[in-house]
């Protein structure tokens, strides 16, 4: 199937439009906690004890970021550096017991409704997830 150029820079457009959208609320909800987008992103990774490159890989920016971040998050004690057993160079950020009360903070004022979430039917919903997995699978 081709795809019209018209269509694309459509799509294109949209996607940008929707991305401001979703960040300046996304944005104003973390405010709420007292957490930054990028603050919060990097709480929302920290299932498990995590090596700071390999939270760097997955925020997709560079390790010295990562670095301003752990230091942002230690200063608020919502993470521990510690050394990760198999490479004591190596350090792992963990999330302290505040630090998992503010990230289930941040979860779920994440999960509170969104109007333009709310204006698609559950069916309409679905296949957005659908189709954005799709797009964004690697």
């Amino acid at each position: 199937m081709i795809r019209g150029m018209a269509d694309t820079a459509e799509l294109m457009e949209l996607m940008q439009r929707m991305g401001r959208r979703v960040r300046r609320v996304v944005g104003e909800r973390m405010a709420e906690c007292g957490m930054s987008l990028p603050l919060a992103a990097a709480l929302r990774e920290l299932d498990d004890p995590l090596p700071m490159s390999a939270l760097a890989e997955r925020l997709s920016c560079d390790a010295s970021y990562v670095t301003g971040l752990a230091d942002r998050l230690e200063e608020r004690n919502l993470v521990e550096r510690v050394p990760d057993p198999d490479d004591r160079r190596v350090k792992q950020l963990v999330l302290t017991d505040r630090g998992r009360a503010v990230r289930g903070d941040v979860e779920a004022r994440l999960r509170e409704g969104h109007a333009w979430v709310d204006r698609l039917e559950d069916g309409e919903v679905e296949t957005l997830v659908r189709i954005l997995r799709k797009a964004l699978a690697e």
